[in-house]
């Protein structure tokens, strides 16, 4: 179902926003059926639901404001996602409040991927402080959290400075892990993705 769900959505919610229909349904070759309601388009809506052969349900809800702020959930029968991008980006529910991203950072996107039983949260900004001093508090987090560190570099090409920063275990039966990132060039920025046990 995952195949065939993430190539209609694809090309049905192309489709039908160019063409403008208010809902309907898509049968599959494998009877899987899908129903797109753009009838709240104008509102910046766009509703997509998946039912499987199987009866497995999942589907894809996008949502958008005038000021450009999108939310996108995506739910298959492996798993949940939920993306959010535009000036009123926050934190995600579930990123640990502790993690030392920077005070003046400017968040750009913000993402929720729930599979496998770990939940993992992706951000991404901009920011003004020292990249150097960023990337020793995220290292010294890690540290003081007894993270493993199993990957750290810092890169330089024309001026433009490039660091990255691994810690922590994937593979655990309580795995926690993260991956920093920061790009140091006129405009800094910066991207974590951070793994947890979904239930923790």
């Amino acid at each position: 179902m995952k195949k065939y769900s993430m190539k209609l959505l694809i090309i049905a919610i192309l489709g039908i926003i160019l063409i403008g229909c208010g809902k309907f349904t898509i049968d599959g070759e494998d009877g899987e059926k899908t129903t797109i309601d753009v009838g709240d388009l104008k509102d910046g809506k766009v509703n997509v639901e998946v039912e499987g052969a199987d009866g497995e349900e999942g589907g894809m809800n996008i949502e958008s404001d005038e000021e450009g702020n999108m939310t996108m959930k995506i739910k298959t029968d492996e798993g949940e996602f939920e993306s959010k991008s535009g000036e009123g980006t926050e934190i995600p529910e579930g990123f640990p409040t502790d993690f030392p991203i920077p005070d003046s950072a400017a968040l750009q996107m913000a993402t929720t991927t729930t599979e496998n039983e770990i939940t993992s949260y992706s951000v991404a900004f901009t920011f003004t402080e020292d990249p150097e001093s960023v990337y020793n508090k995220v290292k010294e987090y890690a540290e003081d959290k007894a993270l493993e560190i199993s990957m750290e570099s810092i890169s330089e090409m024309d001026e433009d400075k490039t660091y990255m920063l691994g810690a922590g275990e994937s593979s655990s039966d309580s795995p926690e892990y993260f991956q920093f990132n920061i790009f140091a060039s006129d405009e800094n920025t910066g991207s974590v993705i951070y793994g947890l046990p979904t239930n923790k």
